[in-house]
């Protein structure tokens, strides 16, 4: 076998424990009769600074004020109400105790989907007098019909005839403060063209008191019924008209 070490303490001085490959060594049972005993070479050794006690760090820790966790919930807004800013009166359960409780959550002025509202000390109850938790509000807002939300950034789709993107027009376009205001198109406008308004779409909830801008992009629509009349002008025009308009097309043709 292999010699062990003593293992010391008050009864441990003359008896030493081996550690062995083969079977003719320690006698195990007599090892943790004493480890149970207190007796020889673990004589003195407080195994409840290992395994916990009235005094242990562990229950130390087990007494400290924990906080309590955050509660969720989520409230549906209307598009213009993320715009302008609303308030919900809301009401919810703290699981701990069933409790209800009630609030008044405020909307900001350019609240967006998936944004989230902190209210400090509104959540769970803590453990041995620490604080409570936060209850966090997720904002839901629906979809508007005409104007696309890009965080403060607003972009609508405004259709004009082709008669007005070939000679050029000035168009009233809405805004969502729901005012108007003009863009001028000019003559020979493309599909597709996006022309830009500077602060003129959603409070931008990051940065107090600034708007976002609102991007116009002009859709040309083109008639799909005719009169005799307006088929007979166009047909003029198209015969008139001696523009090659697929010049880069073509030249990759045969």
């Amino acid at each position: 076998g292999i010699p062990g070490s003593d293992f010391g303490g008050s009864g441990g001085r003359n008896r030493t424990y081996t550690y062995t490959t083969s079977g003719n060594g320690a006698d195990w049972s007599e090892i943790f009769d004493n480890i149970r005993s207190g007796d020889g070479a673990f004589s003195g050794f407080d195994f409840s600074s290992i395994f916990g006690g009235a005094g242990a760090p562990g229950a130390a820790r087990a007494n400290r004020p924990v906080k309590g966790g955050d509660l969720t919930m989520s409230i549906d807004i209307s598009a213009e109400e993320a715009f302008s800013g609303a308030q919900r009166k809301v009401s919810y359960t703290i699981p701990s105790t069933g409790e209800r409780q009630s609030l008044t959550v405020k909307v900001p002025a350019g609240a967006v989907n998936g944004g989230k509202l902190r209210y400090r000390g509104r959540g769970e109850y803590g453990m041995n007098g620490g604080a409570r938790g936060d209850l966090v509000v997720t904002t839901n807002v629906a979809e508007h019909p005409l104007f696309k939300r890009d965080g403060a950034d607003v972009r609508v789709e405004l259709p004009i005839s082709m008669y007005e993107a070939a000679l050029g027009a000035q168009v009233d376009v809405p805004t969502p403060s729901g005012h108007e205001v003009r863009l001028k198109i000019p003559a020979g406008t493309q599909d597709g063209k996006t022309f830009r308004f500077r602060d003129l779409g959603a409070p931008d909830v990051k940065h107090k008191g600034s708007r976002g801008a609102m991007y116009v992009t002009v859709k040309v629509k083109v008639p799909t019924h005719l009169s005799a009349k307006e088929r007979e002008s166009l047909q003029g025009l198209l015969d008139n008209d001696k523009r090659d308009y697929r010049k880069d097309v073509e030249r990759y043709g045969a």
